[in-house]
């Protein structure tokens, strides 16, 4: 019986002591007062859903949350088992706010001030390893790139300075993935989520940028949607500049290399020539470019001093239009001076200085290859019909004033060459279409906008038509 009582003694004790470790293992049970930061830091999300709410079973136990160092805590949010569904949204930022909205942890982060720099660092390790994965691991990897950038350009930095450093790490980022297989569309949609990101983050340095940004906050970089090629232009110069990378002297001293004399053939007599690479301005001086420069360079651009030599070849399919679209346009500088808000501007402004010395000099020469005034007003003029569509009534009206003024003083001074007057026809007649389309006889298939004056009759017609429509609206 002895015997008997203390086994039952014994088996007593094994059942409390197990009921005791059960209590101590059911933290939900556990007041969180009583708990020491050594034992609410072993908390961690449950395995799977064990009830309907997972999101709630997920909430981080707010002594957890006061003894986790920003560090741990970074690592801890990027574990939150639902972060994926920010992607899932209509919209990135519907799916950060819905995150915000039901995750503690993700609050409590961006509460810190070090949360901007733990993660940044995450990102940039990131971006470290970014060629190290294959396969099935890629995908793996650049969605957790996304949620980086995602949250990245959530991150309100207690000053500017701080908030450059996430650019310059964002920037750091964009190159990287840039240096990497260009025709990879996943390597596209890494871009797509830098560029938002980016772009929220030059908002937040100041909403003054959103005005070189077509459309402002209403672009769609800030959804992602996939910004265009002028508008992440616009993002890179912005983060150019914004991150002090420019050697403005360097840039100021940039010129074009030299071409052979195949080439500038190969241009002339091709209806679609390819872009010659050593055209192509790089990056680090083209961001760095004043405006008024890159107009300089636009003008010294090898093709624009032989505009004539195109036109004789090629006077029969748009000259002024294929010169455009198929040449100026096929390099970056051409392309960088359209996205500047102030193009108009400094383009309006050479052109009257070039009429200006136009007038000083006293009239055309006859070495029409090798005056300078004989290329650059027609191909200002030309380069004028690429800022068209972004003005309206009263900015045209002000592009059509200049025109005018051109072409009177081509007139005055007796200007003989019909091949120098073909593009201030041809850009007031693209002005006279946005403004008054019906205005204009054949609309879209008036002859000057496809084939320019090509013979005497055409060219009086043609003249007094276009200095009718161009006097009437400017009045």
């Amino acid at each position: 019986m002895k015997k008997y009582i203390i086994q039952m003694l014994i088996f007593s004790l094994i059942i409390l002591s197990c009921s005791k470790d059960n209590k101590d293992n059911m933290p939900a049970l556990q007041d969180e007062d009583e708990m020491t930061c050594e034992e609410a830091l072993l908390w961690d999300y449950p395995a799977k859903p064990e009830t309907g709410d997972w999101a709630a079973a997920c909430q981080i136990p707010e002594k957890t949350l006061l003894c986790l160092s920003t560090d741990d805590l970074t690592d801890l949010c990027l574990r939150y088992p639902l972060i994926e569904d920010v992607l899932s949204s209509d919209t990135l930022d519907e799916g950060l706010d819905q995150l915000f909205a039901g995750f503690n942890g993700i609050s409590a982060l961006y509460q810190r001030e070090e949360a901007a720099i733990c993660l940044l660092r995450r990102y940039q390790e990131k971006i470290q390893s970014l060629s190290h994965f294959y396969g099935d691991e890629i995908s793996r990897f650049q969605t957790s790139v996304f949620i980086l950038d995602a949250l990245l350009s959530r991150v309100e930095g207690p000053d500017e300075k701080s908030l450059k450093e996430i650019l310059h790490g964002l920037f750091s980022g964009y190159q990287a993935i840039s240096a990497l297989d260009a025709d990879n569309t996943d390597n596209e949609r890494l871009l797509q989520y830098n560029f938002f990101a980016r772009a929220h983050v030059i908002a937040k340095i100041s909403e003054e940028y959103l005005e070189d940004i077509p459309y402002g906050k209403n672009n769609p970089v800030f959804a992602p949607e996939g910004a265009d090629s002028e508008t992440e232009n616009i993002i890179n110069r912005l983060s150019y500049r914004l991150c002090d990378y420019c050697d403005y002297e360097e840039a100021e001293l940039w010129e074009y290399p030299d071409i052979s004399i195949d080439e500038l053939l190969h241009i002339l007599l091709s209806y679609s020539p390819k872009p010659i690479d050593s055209l192509q301005i790089p990056e680090n001086i083209l961001f760095c470019l004043s405006t008024e420069k890159l107009i300089d360079l636009s003008l010294q651009f090898p093709f624009v001093i032989n505009y004539f030599g195109f036109w004789i070849y090629n006077k029969d399919v748009d000259p002024c239009g294929h010169y455009l679209n198929r040449i100026l346009l096929s390099y970056n500088g051409i392309r960088e001076l359209y996205a500047r808000k102030d193009a108009t501007h400094c383009l309006l402004k050479r052109y009257n200085e070039e009429i200006q010395s136009y007038l000083i000099k006293g009239g055309w020469v006859a070495e029409i290859s090798y005056n300078p005034l004989l290329s650059y007003l027609p191909a200002l003029e030309i380069m004028l019909v690429g800022v068209v569509e972004k003005q309206d009534d009263e900015g045209l009206k002000e592009i059509m004033r200049s025109l005018i003024a051109g072409y009177e003083t081509m007139i005055t001074k007796g200007n003989p060459y019909l091949s120098s007057m073909i593009p201030n026809f041809w850009t007031r007649a693209n002005i006279i279409l946005k403004m008054c389309g019906p205005c204009l006889p054949d609309g879209n298939h008036n002859q000057i906008l496809y084939t320019g004056i090509t013979n005497s009759r055409a060219n009086d017609e043609a003249a007094e038509i276009i200095n009718k429509l161009s006097y009437q609206l400017i009045e």
